[in-house]
C-alpha cells in the first residue's frame, strides 16, 4: 500500500519481531511473486492497492496457497467493505491499525500455523472464512499457568 505505511511497518517489526522474516510488496502482483519465491506463513494486505485490490490478491492467495493465513487491513468500516473481506481473509483489522494489535494478530496466526503441521488440518483451516479469536480469559489463564509462582486458587478465580 502506501510507502509511508510500509516503512512504518518495517521499522516497527524490525524492533518488535527481529527474528521474523518479513517481506513488503508495493502491489498485489509483487506480493504474489514474493509468495511464490518465499513461501510465507501469513500475508497481510491492505484492501486498497494499485493494480489489484486486496480482496483480489487474497482471493488468488486462497486459491493458490490455501494454507497461507490471510489478514486484511482496511480503512473502510462500512458494511460493503466488511462483506468484501468475508471469505478471503481470516482476520480483518481496521486502519489506522494499532501496531501492537497487528503484532498480536500475526503472532497468534504464526503460532496457529506452526501448531498445525498436518496438511489435512491446514487444508480444513484454510477453508474457514474467519479464524476464531480467543477470549481475553484464555490469555489470562494461559499466562497464569505459565507462571511458576502462581497458586491454584489464583487460577480458579
Amino acid at each position: 500500500d502506501q510507502p509511508i505505511l510500509l516503512k512504518m511497518l518495517r521499522s516497527f517489526f524490525e524492533v518488535r519481531a527481529p527474528n521474523w522474516n518479513l517481506n513488503f510488496a508495493n502491489s498485489g502482483k509483487e506480493a504474489l511473486e514474493m509468495i511464490a519465491s518465499n513461501q510465507p506463513e501469513v500475508i497481510v494486505s491492505d484492501i486498497n492497492m494499485p493494480e489489484m485490490d486486496g480482496r483480489d490478491l487474497l482471493k488468488r492467495v486462497k486459491h493458490n496457497y490455501p494454507s497461507l493465513l490471510r489478514v486484511m487491513l482496511s480503512g473502510e468500516s462500512n458494511a460493503q467493505s466488511v462483506k468484501r473481506s468475508i471469505g478471503v481473509a481470516h482476520q480483518r483489522l481496521c486502519k489506522p491499525t494499532d501496531m501492537e494489535a497487528l503484532h498480536e494478530t500475526l503472532q497468534m496466526s504464526r503460532s496457529l500455523y506452526n501448531q498445525i503441521q498436518n496438511p489435512n488440518l491446514q487444508r480444513i483451516l484454510s477453508e474457514f472464512d474467519e479464524l476464531p479469536v480467543p477470549r481475553e480469559s484464555y490469555y489470562t489463564i494461559n499466562e497464569l499457568l505459565n507462571d511458576k509462582d502462581v497458586e491454584m486458587h489464583a487460577i480458579a478465580k
